[in-house]
């Protein structure tokens, strides 16, 4: 039989963890009932940046940022001022 466990949470904490939630494509009850379950199996901290990602997440994105501004300053990559403009260069390419 399932429990229900009521968890006051901060207008802040709750925007984070629901941020989460909407990039996993999940509820906010399954995220928080997976994050409980997996401290019950492995306690350990599950920290969250403040933009509602987790620290390696962050890090994974700000990775990509940096190698993204390497490539493009090197030539390697075209900057598309418009979605339109990119989605052109796209077509052009499966045209060939």
């Amino acid at each position: 039989m399932d429990n229900i466990v009521q968890v006051r949470l901060s207008d802040d904490l709750k925007d984070r963890l629901e941020r989460v939630a909407e990039r996993m494509e999940m509820p906010l009850s399954t995220l928080i009932r997976t994050i409980l379950a997996s401290f019950a199996k492995k306690p350990e901290a599950v920290r969250l940046t403040e933009n509602g990602f987790t620290v390696e997440e962050e890090e994974r994105i700000l990775r990509s940022v940096k190698a993204t501004e390497k490539a493009i300053k090197e030539g390697r990559v075209e900057v598309y001022r418009s979605v339109d403009d990119a989605l052109e260069a796209l077509e052009k390419e499966v045209k060939k």
